[in-house]
């Protein structure tokens, strides 16, 4: 197939589904374009490497002034911020130029078999194509570039928003860590709200990474419904996350029998929170028993909260950014996922058990996840039960072994990336039979 892959964020191994998907859909033998934005030196190089793969890319620089006139852009328009964030009009002059979207142009030409956005980032990019199609409209404040009549087009696009944002915000503002950060997420709840139902019949398919994503949709589609007699009927389907199960494998060395770790970007409000959980409300019953244990918080940007507690404690160590993720996982005794609240899959669970690393998680972690409790992962939701849950896995070595094989065992079986993929390829095969479908009915009529 020849697919248009737009995503407002560079693909990089951090952000594992666009960039294992990418990989998957090219090594299957399918003509991919990737259309994006980079922010820096690191993620312009990961995309010359896509290019080195085989794959046509389209990006431009997302500079700090550019995402400024955004979110100014967002506020004047009243779309949510995370709307307007990652827009960069050279992106998408280059889909114009490779759609052939010219002023002058009667009819898209049919460069691509399918398109797909990723993300609420990314749908700024989707409306842009969709304003060109004949079919529906876009919401007040966007584009409308070839909304006349007569236009058509055989390239149907897929959305996928990952997780169910307005979702996200809700949890976070009653639960997020920063002051600053609960009043903007309040702030953004009914705009996001509405441009994520607006969403919902502007694309021909949805897709989310969980069950739980593809409810709160379905709660948003109901609701959208009731207000506005809205006729809503396109379909939603869940697409999960993969682990990319050659750079996240099982140690060939010995772990250290005391080390907990917390992996994820650290700048995240929802790691925040659950790291600052683990740290201040979990880890002090654990020290009571066990007072040598260390903590590792592991990943990027640590926010200043957390930055101050390595000096409050030598027991607890951050990171920052690491070169090579999986030897941290592969040597701590115990991997937590201290989630209070969040949105699709937490890879941090699936990287840690494709580690071999045994892992303790809340029922949010793991409520994306078909993971047995207490055979392949250990779940608490209190201080107290999480600490007696760790201290589990620190005093048994058979029960770790057990735990962690088993974690092993299911992300094999459940979460490869090649299969994930061509579940994909399924759902745009489908997309585009419907579409000619479709197509071929209102000719007809």
């Amino acid at each position: 197939m020849k697919i248009l892959y737009i995503v407002p964020y560079a693909p990089t191994p951090i952000r594992t589904r666009p960039y294992n998907l990418l990989i998957g859909l090219l090594g299957q033998g399918h003509q991919v374009t990737l259309a994006t934005v980079w922010e820096n030196e690191t993620e312009k190089s990961i995309l010359a490497d896509f290019t080195k793969k085989g794959m046509h890319v389209l990006a431009a620089h997302l500079s700090r002034p550019r995402i400024a006139k955004n979110l100014v852009t967002a506020l004047i328009f009243g779309h949510p911020l995370q709307a307007n964030y990652s827009w960069q009009p050279e992106v998408a002059r280059q889909v114009d130029a490779l759609c052939n979207f010219t002023p002058n142009s009667h009819q898209l030409s049919p460069n691509f078999d399918i398109i797909h956005i990723e993300h609420l980032r990314g749908a700024i990019y989707g409306l842009r194509i969709r304003s060109k199609q004949p079919q529906g409209s876009t919401p007040p404040g966007w584009p409308n570039l070839r909304a006349a009549a007569g236009l058509s087009t055989t390239i149907p696009i897929v959305w996928d928003s990952v997780d169910n944002i307005s979702a996200l915000f809700e949890q976070a503002a009653r639960r997020g860590a920063s002051r600053f950060g609960r009043w903007v997420t309040q702030f953004e709840i009914p705009r996001t709200r509405r441009f994520e139902a607006s969403l919902l019949d502007q694309f021909q398919q949805t897709l989310v990474t969980s069950p739980v994503d593809k409810r709160a949709f379905e709660k948003l589609l109901e609701e959208e419904k009731h207000c506005s007699n809205s006729q809503h009927s396109l379909p939603i389907e869940v697409l999960t996350n993969g682990v990319d199960l050659i750079t996240f494998r099982p140690a060939e060395t010995s772990y250290q029998r005391d080390l907990v770790i917390f992996s994820g970007k650290l700048s995240y409000h929802a790691n925040i929170s659950a790291a600052l959980y683990l740290v201040k409300q979990v880890m002090p019953i654990v020290w009571e028993r066990r007072p040598h244990t260390r903590v590792l918080l592991a990943g990027k940007d640590p926010h200043s909260i957390l930055q101050g507690l390595s000096k409050e404690d030598h027991r607890i160590e951050l990171t920052g950014t690491v070169p090579d993720l999986p030897s941290y996982i592969q040597r701590a005794a115990v991997a937590v996922a201290t989630i209070t609240y969040g949105a699709g899959v937490q890879n941090k669970v699936l990287e840690a058990m494709a580690c071999a690393t045994p892992v303790v998680a809340t029922s949010k972690a793991i409520s994306a996840l078909q993971a047995q409790p207490e055979h392949e992962i250990l779940v608490a939701d209190d201080p107290n039960g999480l600490a007696a849950q760790i201290l589990r896995l620190l005093e048994d070595e058979q029960l770790r072994q057990s735990i962690a094989q088993n974690g092993l065992d299911y992300v094999r079986r459940n979460h490869k990336w090649n299969p994930i993929a061509t579940q994909l390829v399924t759902i745009y095969e489908k997309v585009v039979h419907n579409s000619i479908v479709n197509s071929a009915s209102k000719f007809s009529q």
